[in-house]
């Protein structure tokens, strides 16, 4: 069994060591928590890109237009999304804002 003493002295040798630790991170000039932040950014993205890889490959083929009916939009095979507006045809890479624009009703499969 520990004496008190003893107790004493490793309660202090304890608190310097976490105290240069502490100190010892602080001095490095680094931001730990914008590492975290970056770290989590990166899986939200990598999340992000996987499920509209997902949404894309579930909707190849598939036509969508607009409630006015000026907007035609095809999902390509290799994902892209073909549009024609009043006759004119542009090419966009598949994203969010068109999953949600499903979503919310302002596009309507065809």
């Amino acid at each position: 069994m520990l004496t008190p003493p003893f107790k004493v002295h490793s309660l202090r040798v304890l608190t310097r060591r976490r105290t240069a630790l502490v100190r010892a991170l602080l001095g490095k000039g680094k931001d730990f928590g914008f590492r975290a932040t970056e770290e989590t950014r990166g899986a939200a993205e990598t999340q992000e890109r996987e499920y509209l890889k997902q949404k894309a490959q579930d909707l190849v083929g598939r036509t969508f237009q607009n409630q006015d009916q000026t907007l035609v939009v095809t999902v390509d095979d290799s994902g892209v999304l073909i549009e024609v507006r009043n006759g004119q045809r542009a090419a966009r890479p598949f994203c969010r804002s068109f999953v949600e624009a499903i979503e919310a009703g302002r596009l309507r499969g065809v």
